[in-house]
């Protein structure tokens, strides 16, 4: 296909075009990946109740990831990621302690 479409032998895809999937899977579990450690760049995370963040360790970030929080327990203020170090983690924070444990889902696009 003229480089359009190229698979290497560790399994990565380059697409010059657009992609369409009818689903797509994401690996939640730390892997492993030519012998090195790969982070999931999805994930579950809880601020607890108390509390004002919640540091999520995963070297999957980078200083350009977009990271997407939703929140599966209703709260009164938005989460924000409010701090990302490359290969290290992101912040996830609330503006004032809840009474409740906030659980939330994350996921890193680079």
């Amino acid at each position: 296909l003229n480089g359009k479409i190229v698979i290497d032998t560790d399994g990565n895809m380059t697409v010059e075009g657009e992609v369409t999937v009818k689903k797509l899977n994401i690996e939640e579990d730390q892997e492993e990946v030519a012998g090195a450690a790969v982070d999931p760049s999805i994930g579950e995370g809880v601020i607890e109740k108390g509390t004002r963040k919640m540091i999520i360790q995963t070297a999957s970030v980078t200083e350009k990831s977009k990271i997407f929080i939703t929140p599966k327990t209703k709260v009164a203020t938005p989460l924000s990621v409010t701090d990302q170090v490359q290969g290290e983690s992101f912040t996830v924070e609330i503006n004032s302690p809840e009474l409740n444990d906030i659980k939330f889902n994350w996921w890193i696009v680079n």
